[in-house]
């Protein structure tokens, strides 16, 4: 059998999901400060728990793509 894992785009998926997590992050932070009087104080601690998972997301994404452009 045949293995027809092409994986030579996946450092530029790994990148698209990298930039869409940073801007989702971005939104985040918009609309925290633009609502920051009417946001109760769980919604605030769940954005804020947000952004840290994101941020760890991201530097396992970086540390993911790296091996990938080096496996190329």
């Amino acid at each position: 059998m045949t293995n027809n894992d092409n994986r030579s785009d996946n450092a530029k998926k790994i990148q698209s999901v990298i930039e869409d997590t940073k801007r989702r992050m971005h939104e985040a932070e918009l609309y925290k400060t633009e609502h920051a009087a009417e946001l109760h104080p769980d919604e605030k601690r769940a954005l804020i728990e947000k952004k840290r998972n994101r941020e760890l997301s991201i530097d396992a994404l970086e540390k993911e793509r790296e091996e990938e452009e080096r496996e190329r």
